[in-house]
This record gives structure tokens, sequence and C-alpha cells, in this order.
């Protein structure tokens, strides 16, 4: 159910490749970027959650996530949850990156630190140029506590879009490039 509802999380950009190179490639948050290699991104994942039980798995046949490619993810019957999220596309490449609030105040050496200031120290120590509010549009109660309610984002016109919650989670995604779209 979780690896469903992370999908629908993501579902806008699973289908939006990583073509060529851009600066998506370069916004690294903790070692992982959009367009990087799914079985490297899962190492990193091992690493950042320190544990050697993530891998690489398929979406479930038959799902509407069939199409979509990987999620990187414990073993079913694994007791323990990394609250990190990787999904790639078909090709194997990174297409979301998503870092739960549970997970954040470690990973970012964050605890006791507003979600504000958070989202202003993100954008500072990863040269954002700003961070507009955002409010999350999905509807169902595991992804708003997962990613949380609202908070703010930044959207490159290289490909990639980050949002950081009030509950300081943090997703980062593909979209199209803006020299990719046109008007027809």
């Amino acid at each position: 159910m979780r690896q469903l509802v992370i999908l629908f999380l993501v579902m806008p950009i699973l289908f939006w490749g990583c073509s060529g190179t851009s600066s998506a490639n370069d916004f690294k948050v903790k070692g992982l970027y959009i367009g990087m290699d799914m079985d490297d991104a899962c190492k990193i994942v091992n690493q950042l959650v320190n544990s050697t039980e993530v891998s690489k798995v398929a979406f479930e046949p038959g799902s509407h996530a069939s199409q979509a490619g990987y999620l990187c993810q414990y073993p079913q019957n694994s007791r323990s949850n990394p609250q990190i999220y990787v999904i790639s596309n078909l090709v194997n490449k990174v297409t979301a990156i998503v870092i739960s609030s549970e997970l954040t105040p470690t990973l970012f050496n964050a605890n006791g630190i507003e979600a504000e200031d958070f989202a202003k120290q993100f954008m500072d120590s990863y040269h954002l140029p700003k961070m507009d509010p955002w409010t999350n549009d999905m509807t169902d109660t595991y992804s708003m506590a997962l990613v949380g309610l609202y908070g703010w984002e930044y959207v490159s016109p290289n490909g990639f879009k980050v949002a950081v919650s009030q509950s300081k989670g943090i997703m980062i995604t593909a979209i199209p490039k803006k020299s990719d779209e046109s008007f027809n």
C-alpha cells in the first residue's frame, strides 16, 4: 500500500525523462539527484539509513504503477522503514526523491529547527535562488503525513522541482525543462 501511495505522490512526473545533461544532475541532496542511475541511488539510500536491506524493486504487475519503473525500498517483510523513497522510470533513471519529515532532523542535523528556518537553511545550503509558498494537492493521509500539507517550493527551469514542507519533508521531482516546452 505504501508503495502505491508514494507512486501516486509522484505519478505526474514519472513519464518525463531526464534526457541528456541538465542542471537537475547538478542539484544533489545527500548524494541523490534527478537523472542518476537507480542502482547507484539505492546504494546511497543504504548508506544514508545505515542499512544493507534497501534494494531496487519493480512495481507490482497489474497496478497503475507497473509502467513507472522502480522503487528503492526495504523488503516487504522487513519491519524497518527508511522514510526515504527514490523512484525511477523504466530506463532506470531517478525521477523523484522523497525524504520524510521523520528522517530530515537526523539526516540534516535539524532537530529543534523550526520549519521556516529549515527551509531557509536548505535554500541557502543548496543555493536555491528562492522558494515560494506551496500546498500539497494530494488527498490521502499517508502522503500528507510523509511530505506535509504545505511549505515552500522552488521550480527550476532546468528540469526539477524541490518542495520543503512545514513538517520538514522534502520532495524533489523531475519536471519538463522550460526549453522543452512549446506552445502549439
